[in-house]
Order: C-alpha cells, then structure tokens, then sequence
C-alpha cells in the first residue's frame, strides 16, 4: 500500500491530465508519455494538497487519505468525461533538423538508464533512510502529519533545526502515503522519490521528442542522467526532485497550451502545477509568481 498510493495519485492526475492538457504533434507514443510523467506529477500535488487540506479541516489522517484520493479521483474522471471532446491541439511542429547517428543517441540513453537504475539499487541499500534532510526534516515533519491530532508539530517553531517554515506539500505526499495504508514503512518516501524522478527524467525526454525527434531527446535524457546532482538527490528523499518535477511539468504544460492558441485549460493545468511547486519549496513561489 506504500507503493501503490503513489500509483493511485498517479491514474488520478492521468484524468485531469486527459482533460485539460492539449493534444501534441507528435507520434501517440511520445504523447502518452507526456501525459503520463505530467499526470505522476499533477497526480502527486493534488493528492497531497487535498490531504493537507483535509487534515487542517479535522479528518483523521486514514481517512484524510482515502478522501483525498477518491475526490482527485472523482473529480478527474468526471472532467474527462466532460471535456474529452474539447481538447485543444497544438499546431503541427516543422520536419526536426538532421539528428546525430541514431544507434549512438540510443545507445547513450540506454547505458545511462541502466546507471541511473543501478546507482538507484546502490542507494537504497546504503540509505534507506535518505539523505540527511529527509529524515531530519522532510520525513519527520510527514510522521506528524500521520498521526492523528499532531500535524500542527510539523510547523511548530520548536522544530527549528527541521525548518518548519518550509511548505508541507512533499511531507503530506509522504503521509498520505502512509496514513493510507496504515504504515509507516520506508517503501513510502523511497518510492515517492524514485518515481518522482522517473517523471522528471520521462517530462525532460519526452518534451525534447515532441520538439525535436526521439533521437535528440534520447541525447538529452542521457546528458541529464549523467549529471552528478541528478544522481545524488534522486534518491535522498527530499523534496528537491518534487520540486524540480513541478516546475517542468507547468513549463510543458504552458507551452503546449501555448502552442495550441493559448487553450484556457492548458494554462489551468500549468497554473495548479505552479501552486504544486509553490507548496514544494520557497522558491517554488518565486517560480509560481
């Protein structure tokens, strides 16, 4: 159950994902992984902020969980529903320029794949715990969240090495995953982080396919996996990939609305993951504004 909420939150953004990010021009292959890695992320924030916002209302943390996960639910199935036929499309992207040899861009992309995955193995084994901010902050203040009666701790100012002013969503991402299935196992916050990413990694690549051809993208994937910050925050549970995932998903979001004559839904969709980013870090706000 601490793996599969994040699988939850993840078909629950897909519907919102459907209904209101339009169409791109490009192969059906490249825009369902578009919509896939943006709707993890969507799925992600909106989960976590209907849960917060459920505790806040005096919901015990259970059923805080299973709450926010039948109303992100609900709601995105039923605006799929409504506005499947209405999906904007983004106009035709020009033929892509001559790209490098094919077979050396996917032979990048997949060794540095299989890097990513194995240092992924390494650092679970070593850390499983994280790195020092997510469990002397990040994951402390998700415990608080997950007990009943104690979130206000987790903004308490007698926390002070924990950094109570930070914003709560990452923590309440952790909790809800937690409260839902009714235990506080490392499975949580490690999947979290590892998903959250993939879906960075899969919004990088799948962008620069839409743009440009999957073989720049496979050379752009493999450039970002190879960076060390990527390697080293990936899986330190912190809510530093989270926030990176945000901001890239508006980005696309509000470029593919863009290029689809400024569809109102796109840029609604951009927006809520902007507020996502701003719930995520402090300069997730600078970001959102």
């Amino acid at each position: 159950m601490n793996i599969l909420a994040w699988i939850v939150a993840g078909v629950a953004g897909w519907f919102w994902v459907r209904a209101l990010l339009p169409r791109a021009a490009a192969p059906a292959w490249i825009r369902h992984g578009l919509e896939g890695a943006v709707a993890l992320m969507a799925g992600m924030g909106a989960t976590a902020c209907v849960f917060f916002a459920l505790l806040w209302a005096g919901l015990p943390p259970a059923g805080a969980a299973w709450t926010a996960d039948a109303v992100v639910l609900g709601g995105g199935v039923a605006a799929w529903l409504l506005l499947r036929g209405r999906r904007a499309v983004e106009a035709p992207e020009p033929p892509p320029a001559p790209a490098p040899s094919r077979w050396m861009a996917g032979l990048a992309a997949g060794a540095s794949l299989l890097a990513f995955l194995t240092a992924t193995l390494l650092v679970l084994d070593a850390s499983p715990q994280g790195d020092w901010d997510a469990w002397a902050m990040w994951n402390t203040r998700a415990k608080f969240l997950a007990h009943e009666g104690t979130w206000r701790n987790a903004v308490s100012a007698e926390l002070d090495e924990a950094h109570p002013e930070y914003p709560l969503l990452w923590p309440a991402a952790v909790a809800r995953a937690w409260s839902g299935s009714g235990r506080m196992a490392p499975a949580a916050p490690q999947a979290g982080a590892f998903l959250a990413s993939l879906a960075l990694a899969a919004l990088f690549g799948f962008s620069l396919a839409a743009r440009a051809g999957w073989v720049w993208a496979a050379l752009g994937t493999a450039v970002l996996l190879m960076a060390t910050p990527v390697w080293r925050t990936a899986l330190g549970q912190v809510a530093d990939m989270p926030l990176a995932g945000f901001v890239l998903a508006a980005s696309v979001a509000a470029a593919t609305a863009e290029r689809a004559g400024w569809d109102a839904a796109g840029l609604a969709l951009s927006g809520a993951l902007a507020s996502f980013a701003a719930f995520t870090r402090p300069e997730g706000a600078a970001f959102c504004l």
